[in-house]
């Protein structure tokens, strides 16, 4: 996907090869025997990089829709590992999501809504994964690319102009954090144990 499809227009073979990438993953937990959980948020993570492949409102809404969801999965996988959120940990996060919130209300127009829900929810990810006890703490990397993948897609599609020069790199930028992230967590919470 990264050498022939990241910064290429909307096609069926780059849909299927950009689902394929995170679904496998979703297989290849289940088949580990990883939690329910973590397949769950894998196969919805699969389901909105096929969405939001498409072109449109209604593709992108169910994709951010489908994000959404997958990211409640893995706070609910790790929270149910022992991670708990506290202070001394959520505020940089919380700063995080402050700062996305204020630069993404204006641009973001009609979708203003689920952008600002999906950017609470992603946020609410990243100080779970903060909190993960010692045989998860590598998913904390993981999560922080996630963080990354999703700041500079949300940059990408509402605050660039059509001249920027970060539209050069960033779909490249965009797929390496992200799948890399998908990778983490289905490594950390289900592959490393079996390979």
């Amino acid at each position: 996907f990264l050498l022939a499809f990241a910064d290429s227009r909307p096609r069926i073979l780059k849909t299927l090869v950009k689902t394929a990438s995170v679904a496998l993953l979703a297989v290849a937990a289940h088949l580990a025997g990883g939690p329910g959980l973590l397949v769950v948020a894998l196969g919805f993570g699969a389901a909105g990089d096929a969405f939001l492949s498409a072109p449109g409102k209604g593709p992108f809404l169910t994709g951010v829709a489908a994000f959404a969801v997958s990211h409640v999965a893995y706070i609910a996988l790790f929270m149910g590992l022992g991670a708990v959120p506290t202070f001394l940990t959520a505020w940089p996060v919380a700063i995080y999501g402050i700062v996305m919130l204020r630069q993404l209300w204006g641009p973001s127009g009609a979708m203003r809504l689920p952008v600002m829900i999906y950017v609470v929810i992603i946020s609410v990810m990243g100080m779970s994964a903060l909190m993960l006890p010692d045989p998860y703490k590598l998913a904390i990397i993981a999560a922080f690319l996630f963080v990354v993948s999703d700041s500079i897609l949300s940059k990408l599609l509402f605050v660039w102009p059509e001249n920027h020069r970060a539209r050069r790199w960033a779909p490249y930028a965009v797929w390496v954090t992200y799948w890399a992230a998908q990778a983490g967590f289905a490594w950390v919470f289900a592959l490393s144990s079996v390979i």
